[in-house]
């Protein structure tokens, strides 16, 4: 039998990611890449270097299984950025560029699709999040063939009642034109049906996963070796990993921090991420006095954060709404007990973590302290949350999708 050609689009891919979805996508078209049946083109909005792994036009994982082709076009989308984010980007390069607003960008990604109808070969449509829909659209309007809408987040995860109107309707509309929608987790699936009031008929859930191959890491990096040296002072680390906007719940956190250390004074509290609040999280910290406690390094991935992870005493999620959560994954793979928002998609995976409401400081300050000052209470969470992640590789969720591919294209 013929293999089943998937055109995916897609708008970031590591080493140049600023959130989970990017590492979904490779976690996603790695193992799509090890299958036979299954033949993937992965439509980028921008030319990417990915350090070694690729030809300028795929993406070579291994050397026995099959390269996936990659289309790439001189766009400048990033996901998590705003109308404010946008004009600062472009105000600092050097050349003019041909959209001048976020949605403009967005909506001139979609012309991508006029090319690859007439220069690709497929049978469905496959595209992650808003950035993306109106290309996928455009191509299974020019083409005939049906669309699967990732849904990774929402406009209503993002940021509240208070998002873009015009990014939830790019949503809604994809969402409806869209043959199946898959969210990557049930929590996602109500929203997307009570907010979206898309038929739940066609919403499927198929969870995110790990690379489990992925392990090495580097502990000669310049915060690995800072952050030992506290731990060989007898200090505890508590890490948060993720972006500083009103979406992660980083706040809450930081008024937690100030009870803990009420308790626990030699405990550091690490924030990796980068985002619209991180000036404010600063002058949070700053107002508590807990500044020399709280450690903003910035944004880090690979096997720099993979070395964070074997540092960390507690691992915290306090997230206002998470879709999923990869770095929740991530870090129970490296045996650093959890601390999990309720509102999150990765509980559905992980039921051996400790499970908080995100404004519930006090109850969030006793879990820290109490996986801090027990280590019975630790051992049990790491080694209970490790077990769990034996049904948490790619390989599951890539049968799901063909599953759903197959149904589609009327193949089941």
């Amino acid at each position: 039998m013929s293999s089943l050609r998937v055109l995916m689009y897609g708008w970031e891919f590591p080493p140049h990611n600023t959130g989970g979805l990017g590492v979904a996508c490779h976690g996603m078209t790695k193992e799509m890449s090890g299958h036979d049946d299954l033949d993937v083109t992965l439509v980028l909005p921008k030319g990417m270097d990915f350090d070694g792994q690729t030809t300028p036009n795929k993406i070579i994982f291994s050397p026995n299984k099959k390269s996936i082709k990659v289309r790439s076009f001189d766009t400048w989308l990033d996901p998590y950025s705003n109308e404010k984010s946008y004009q600062e980007y472009i105000t600092n390069l050097d050349e003019p560029v041909e959209y001048q607003t976020l949605h403009d960008a967005v909506m001139g990604y979609a012309n991508v699709a006029e090319e690859i109808v007439q220069t690709e070969d497929f049978d469905l449509i496959h595209g992650h999040d808003w950035l993306t829909f109106p290309a996928c659209i455009k191509t299974k309007q020019l083409s005939d063939k049906p669309m699967v809408a990732h849904v990774h987040a929402t406009e209503i995860d993002r940021t509240g009642s208070h998002g873009d109107k015009r990014i939830f309707e790019i949503e809604k509309h994809g969402m409806q034109e869209a043959d199946e929608v898959v969210c990557v987790s049930d929590y996602t699936r109500k929203t997307v049906i009570s907010e979206y009031d898309i038929d739940s008929r066609k919403v499927s859930v198929v969870h995110n996963g790990i690379d489990k191959n992925e392990t090495e890491f580097d502990d000669q990096n310049q915060l690995y070796q800072q952050l030992n040296q506290y731990k060989e002072a007898g200090y505890q680390i508590v890490l948060f990993v993720g972006r500083l906007t009103f979406q992660k719940g980083v706040d809450y956190l930081l008024h937690a921090a100030k009870k803990v250390l009420s308790q626990n004074s030699k405990t550091m509290f690490v924030v990796v991420g980068k985002g619209d609040m991180e000036k404010k999280l600063i002058e949070i910290a700053s107002h508590l006095k807990i500044s020399d406690r709280v450690m903003f390094p910035g944004w880090t991935q690979g096997e720099n954060l993979r070395a964070l992870y074997t540092l960390a005493d507690v691992f915290i999620m306090p997230s206002v709404s998470e879709p999923f959560g990869l770095v929740a994954l991530e870090a129970a793979y490296h045996n650093t007990p959890l601390i999990l928002s309720k509102n999150s998609g990765v509980c559905e995976v992980l039921n051996h973590a400790l499970k908080i409401d995100f404004w519930d400081i006090d109850k969030t300050a006793e879990y820290i302290v109490g996986v801090l000052n027990y280590p019975t209470l630790k051992r049990a969470l790491m080694e209970l949350s490790f077990r769990e992640l034996s049904r948490t590789g790619w390989g599951e969720p890539v049968n799901k999708l063909k599953h759903i591919y197959n149904k589609l294209i009327h193949l089941d």
